[in-house]
């Protein structure tokens, strides 16, 4: 149905981003252990919800001025609430891979994503 009724604002692009998103978090073992074991307290599994979902906000809002060091300080300040040390490189990981699928949103194009 085309009722052209300025609709543009359906990114089809969000769909990616949420699966992605959910993805590097769900392979994420650090994060997943804390969510197993509850080490943030009872609201752990919520809190790492909400992570996502700031997470894909961040990736699809190109006014989010946020560099890669600085979502690094972030992630760390959100293991640091789960009580969680994170000294095995995965923040820099889960940053790096996040930043290149923001790169990729911003540009508007997936030449990676059904690899």
């Amino acid at each position: 149905g085309g009722d052209g009724g300025g609709g543009g604002d359906e990114r089809p692009w969000r769909e990616v981003v949420t699966a992605t998103v959910g993805a590097v978090l769900d392979e994420w073992t650090l994060l997943q252990l804390a969510v197993e074991n509850e080490w943030g307290g009872l609201e752990t599994r919520q809190r790492v919800a909400e992570l996502r979902d700031d997470l894909c906000e961040w990736a699809t809002n190109e006014h989010a001025v946020f560099e890669r060091d600085e979502l690094e300080d972030a992630l760390y300040e959100f293991v640091d609430k789960l009580n969680v040390i994170a000294e095995d490189g995965s923040v820099e990981q889960v940053a790096r891979v996040l930043s290149a699928l923001r790169d990729e949103v911003l540009r508007g194009h997936y030449a990676d994503a059904d690899k």
